[in-house]
């Protein structure tokens, strides 16, 4: 106790403990913010273009490549599966898989999951006549049916997308690194196999 003005006794200020409460607060608000995050905000859910894209293409054919991404993502909420599978081409190719084995791999995963979103961010998008491919970073996510937990199923970093124009709509066609040109190196790491 200290003597303040006045003869009065005054208790000094403990600046170590309300340093040490405020940290505790501050370590508690990240926590729970973190964890909100963590639930309730997984990505943007959609398909977006990047301002600063490089894009080459007119706006009738960018506006035809983003409209077959929103009827995918609009089909991917109605757990349509015959609505996601307009997006990839007949002659979708990836690895080992074909349409149809794809078309299996979105049905096992609808069994597991629900509460789907996904978003895609296109940041080049090189079209030349009949054909596109598109540098995009996106995810996707679900809620599993086993936990009751958000999950990431997929996630991609600057992938290209190969499209193709058929039946008047784009369609996938695989990745850039599956119908690369001669010139084109193949990577290590073969891309995903979804959007």
């Amino acid at each position: 106790m200290e003597v303040g003005a006045g003869g009065a006794m005054q208790r000094p200020w403990n600046m170590r403990g309300n340093n040490c409460l405020g940290a505790m607060g501050l370590c508690l608000g990240v926590l729970i913010n973190l964890h909100a995050c963590r639930q309730y905000i997984p990505d943007y859910d959609g398909t977006y273009v990047a301002n600063s894209a490089d894009v080459q293409a007119d706006r009738t054919t960018m506006n035809d490549i983003l409209s077959s991404f929103k009827q995918a993502e609009a089909a991917l909420k109605r757990r349509d599966i015959d609505g996601i599978m307009k997006l990839y081409s007949d002659s979708y190719k990836h690895q080992s898989f074909d349409k149809v084995a794809l078309r299996a791999v979105w049905v096992k995963l609808f069994e597991e999951h629900h509460d789907f979103s996904t978003t895609h961010v296109f940041t080049q998008v090189r079209v030349e006549a009949q054909t596109a491919q598109i540098r995009c970073t996106g995810s996707l996510w679900a809620v599993s049916n086993a936990t009751n937990e958000r999950v990431n199923l997929d996630s991609w970093f600057g992938e290209v997308h190969y499209m193709v124009s058929e039946n008047g709509a784009w369609h996938i066609r695989g990745n850039a690194w599956e119908v690369r040109s001669e010139k084109q190196p193949q990577f290590a790491r073969p891309p995903h196999p979804f959007f």
